[in-house]
């Protein structure tokens, strides 16, 4: 008895199908919240020892959002750790606080009766004859 999540983790025993559904829950969260690519040892002890460093970089790292009150993901908190690692910790807050320097406020949508009413005046006063010229080429063949 296997899954795609817990392979090799099978006692001998039978578990129920509440406790294999568990085990596959907790092994699709690992692999979707912490940063584990590649078991580096085979042996069961190897494994539980990743798995638990895997965690408390977790743990810490979610504490460490909590206490600072960041909006910034966990990834980014830790990019600008390993950036920041043999700096002060000051460096580290002023770099996690810092505002953000766009300017773009992003796509900015038309706003289509505006550039009616500005056309419809220029029409209605005459400013504009575009209406009247054709200057459109026609290329046939």
């Amino acid at each position: 008895m296997s899954s795609s999540y817990g392979e090799g983790l099978e006692t001998g025993r039978q578990t129920t199908p509440r406790q294999s559904f568990t085990r596959q829950l907790f092994f699709k969260w690992v692999k979707q919240h912490l940063r584990v690519k590649k078991f580096y040892g085979q042996s069961a002890n190897a494994v539980y020892g990743q798995i638990w460093l895997a965690l408390i970089t977790y743990c810490l790292l979610l504490l460490t959002q909590i206490n600072l009150k960041t909006k910034n993901s966990l990834l980014d908190i830790q990019r600008l750790l390993k950036e920041n690692l043999f700096k002060p910790y000051s460096v580290f807050l002023a770099i996690l606080r810092r505002q953000s320097t766009k300017t773009s406020r992003g796509r900015q949508k038309n706003d289509y009766n505006r550039q009616f009413e500005q056309l419809l005046k220029q029409v209605e006063t005459g400013a504009s004859n575009f209406l009247d010229t054709y200057d459109v080429e026609m290329n046939c063949l």
